[in-house]
């Protein structure tokens, strides 16, 4: 069930004779376009206090909004779902050069060019800052990437660490497309320390903002 951005009341309600008593909240966190439920998803910890390329608040609304939504669900008997995407990060503030090898879009196994450098967009939370979160990520906590930017091409490209490739995950669908650890955007390494703790102490500190269970 979807409800109107900012808007909460009523939000148990039936649906096709059902009582709907779950609300899925997705993106409540800022996303590359604020007024859709996607999979860009730029910044987890702001939930529309800070705003960047394109607007303050998140499809929820501002924070001040999104906060509100915890007691107006449980003043319906409604559940939440806080829905996040986890595995990587759209639409970053600054650009870097790292080593890559191109890879088959189709057998993403397959390496199709010798190692070499792009220029490519990553995260570090200008309007943000270090509120809630000093973490900036840069190339080595990712391992693949599908853009570009110095020449704006789209490929499938797999980050180098320092000495070696990185590999992707075996932990997810190898019948499509030969691995699909990598599905778009820059895709988090999670072998990375400050990756690791960074979105753990991201989960504690949302149920604590939202009241979460």
């Amino acid at each position: 069930m979807s409800l109107p951005c900012g808007s909460y009341q009523p939000a148990n309600r039936e649906v096709n004779g059902a009582t709907a008593t779950i609300l899925s909240v997705t993106p409540l966190s800022n996303t590359f376009h604020s007024n859709v439920s996607n999979k860009a998803w730029y910044d987890l910890y702001d939930l529309g206090e800070f705003g960047y390329k394109w607007s303050r608040p998140t499809k929820w609304g501002h924070k001040e909004s999104s906060i509100r939504l915890p007691n107006t669900a449980k003043n319906h008997n409604v559940e939440l779902v806080f829905d996040a995407v986890l595995n990587h990060k759209a639409n970053g503030d600054h650009t870097e050069r790292y080593p890559v090898l191109e890879l088959n879009p189709e057998g993403r196994n397959e390496v199709i060019s010798e190692p070499y450098e792009i220029e490519a967009r990553l995260s570090d939370f200008a309007t943000r800052g270090d509120t809630y979160s000093q973490v900036k990520y840069h190339w080595y906590q990712f391992s693949g990437t599908g853009y570009s930017q110095e020449n704006r091409k789209r490929a499938i490209y797999k980050i180098r660490g320092d000495s070696e490739e990185k590999e992707w995950c075996q932990y997810v669908d190898t019948s499509e497309l030969g691995n699909y650890d990598y599905p778009m955007f820059a895709n988090i390494d999670y072998s990375n320390p400050n990756a690791r703790k960074d979105v753990k102490n991201w989960g504690v500190w949302v149920a604590q903002e939202l009241g979460l269970k």
